[in-house]
């Protein structure tokens, strides 16, 4: 089975009056579709949200534009056709989603998974054809200096990216831990062997390694620790919080009293 969501995302930095709005912004969008019956997307315009709509996704998988948060997996899994969930933590974000559509598991027909099976054995033969490109490149390469020369008479891309560390961002490659292992086990002026990555082959010359500024660092431990701490409890309560408004029974009787 596989699940499709829409959902509106708030970010914020961390302080506890910062916090303390988003939760109760999301709180009221959250109060608005559920006791107004208002439309999700109707709600969200009226409050100037963007509406985030997910590919389809399956059940303990990796989350489209949230990420790995197992507590929305499940919850999208739980729950049933337009559900809305209650405000729930995910890193520095609160969200609210909507289930758009549930795909049950089927057997796809031929038609359906054609494109996707040529396109993979397409791949397949340009992944070899790169591989073995990229191992004669590499046998050329006496020493640095002919690194960038011969890639220049190759018509291959040189890029240098700025400083990274092992599980930032990386321009022109994205989040690839072989890519990033790779440069990590080389010393300054190294070249690497051919190294596959999820875009292709790299072949990476280490300009440079920065240490770590130790005394900066020491100069704002405790407070990344509180802020981490922070953020980790703000993730646990809004989990905690979310499921539980979502298992409860609640009826309103203010209209009797007010």
């Amino acid at each position: 089975m596989q699940v499709q969501a829409k959902h509106i995302l708030l970010k914020y930095n961390t302080s506890p009056e910062t916090i303390s709005n988003i939760q109760e912004r999301a709180q009221y969008i959250y109060d608005e579709i559920n006791e107004s019956k208002r439309l999700f997307s109707e709600v969200a315009e009226a409050e100037n949200m963007e509406v985030q709509e997910t590919p389809l996704f399956q059940k303990g998988q990796f989350v489209p534009g949230i990420g790995m948060a197992s507590h929305i997996n499940n919850a999208a899994f739980n729950q049933k056709l337009e559900w809305v969930s209650p405000p729930t933590g995910s890193g520095e974000n609160v969200i609210l989603f909507r289930i758009s559509k549930i795909e049950k598991e089927r057997v796809q027909k031929k038609e359906e998974v054609e494109n996707t099976i040529l396109q993979a054995i397409q791949l397949q033969k340009r992944k070899l054809k790169t591989a073995d490109l990229s191992q004669t490149f590499r046998s050329r390469l006496n020493s640095p200096d002919d690194f960038e020369r011969l890639a220049i008479e190759d018509s291959l891309q040189i890029n240098t990216p700025d400083p990274f560390s092992m599980q930032s961002y990386v321009s022109g490659v994205g989040r690839d831990p072989k890519f990033s292992g790779a440069a990590f086990r080389l010393a300054k002026g190294e070249i690497s062997a051919p190294v596959e990555g999820e875009r292709g082959y790299y072949i990476l010359h280490l300009i440079d390694r920065q240490t770590m500024d130790e005394s900066a660092f020491e100069a704002v431990k405790d407070q990344k620790q509180q802020e981490l701490l922070q953020r980790k409890m703000q993730t646990v309560f809004m989990a905690w919080y979310g499921e539980l408004q979502s298992q409860a029974d609640i009826k309103d009787y203010r209209d009797q009293y007010f």
